[in-house]
């Protein structure tokens, strides 16, 4: 993995909770801001555009997953109308008392060509089934969560310029 590559890490001992999850279509707008405080992010980005992270900008390929932890300021610079993405909003719960937390360390950012090849039809059943089948799209998104955190995938992070990956310490 390159050296540059940022680790994050969570704990993934019980399920994540959808707060949205969708398909969203962007660049009416060439720059929005959002922060998310107790809100992890997800996305599966189909387009080229520049991230802003807490005053850090970086620049995104297409095909590239990112997961965000709560907290950071986000803005996103938009090179055109009509940046299709998939997105999730999502929430991981504290272990309860006497439970062991399962940590998991996890590239912040990853070429979508490195993950299983289900990772995307997984992204989609998320997106189609969290409001009729919400238990369905929430082991979904767990496995997906799995998926970022394996080794073997996390080794062939996706990026031919370094400076396109996070330089962030995710706790």
């Amino acid at each position: 993995m390159p050296a540059s590559c940022e680790m994050g890490e969570s704990d993934l001992s019980r399920a994540p909770s959808i707060v949205t999850a969708g398909r969203a279509t962007h660049g009416e707008r060439p720059v929005e801001r959002y922060r998310f405080d107790d809100i992890w992010c997800l996305h599966l980005y189909r387009y080229r555009f520049t991230l802003e992270i807490d005053g850090r900008r970086h620049r995104v390929a297409a095909g590239t997953v990112r997961l965000l932890p709560p907290g950071l300021g986000l803005v996103f610079r938009y090179p055109r109308v009509g940046c299709r993405h998939h997105y999730c909003l999502f929430t991981l719960e504290r272990p309860r008392r006497g439970v062991v937390a399962e940590r998991a360390t996890y590239p912040t950012m990853i070429g979508v060509d490195t993950l299983p090849s289900e990772f995307a039809r997984l992204f989609d059943r998320v997106v189609d089934e969290q409001a009729g089948r919400a238990t369905r799209a929430r082991a979904a998104l767990w496995e997906m969560l799995w998926q970022l955190t394996d080794d073997r995938h996390a080794e062939r992070v996706a990026t031919s310029d370094p400076a396109e990956v996070v330089a962030m310490q995710v706790r």
